[in-house]
């Protein structure tokens, strides 16, 4: 990691210490999970998932605090190379599973849809011989 990165980490935490704001109030406010926050205040870089993401985190931080996003990005241009290859990528769920607790309540819709069916056709067979049609 590099060390213009924990400069500006050090910077932002700096700057929200100044404005007497917690990590709580910052993660509420900018929708930047805390651990992400402090992730970056300490420079611990490798906690983030990508590049893409520690740019836009520093930039959306910094541009809460009140700071030039634009030109504190730009400072450290070169931080945001870093390789994440080893990072798999985790949504934070288990696998998707079909929750059907009523057992088979899919026949219902298909029920529904064929009396449904069924009495249209009827009655179009029922008016067709009333006006003497078949």
């Amino acid at each position: 990691m590099s060390s213009s990165l924990s400069d500006l980490g050090q910077q932002l935490k700096i700057k929200r210490k100044e404005l007497n704001l917690s990590i709580k109030e910052v993660e509420s406010s900018t929708s930047i999970r805390g651990n992400y926050i402090t992730a970056i205040e300490d420079g611990n870089v490798e906690d983030l998932l990508s590049p893409v993401y520690i740019h836009g985190f520093i930039k959306q931080y910094a541009s809460f605090l009140g700071l030039d996003a634009e030109s504190f990005i730009s400072k450290a241009k070169d931080s945001f190379k870093t390789n994440t290859n080893d990072h798999p990528f985790y949504y934070g769920i288990g696998p998707v599973e079909r929750r059907n607790s009523m057992g088979g309540i899919r026949w219902v819709p298909i029920l529904k849809w064929s009396l449904t069916l069924s009495f249209i056709l009827i009655s179009l067979y029922m008016f067709a011989k009333y006006m003497d049609v078949i």
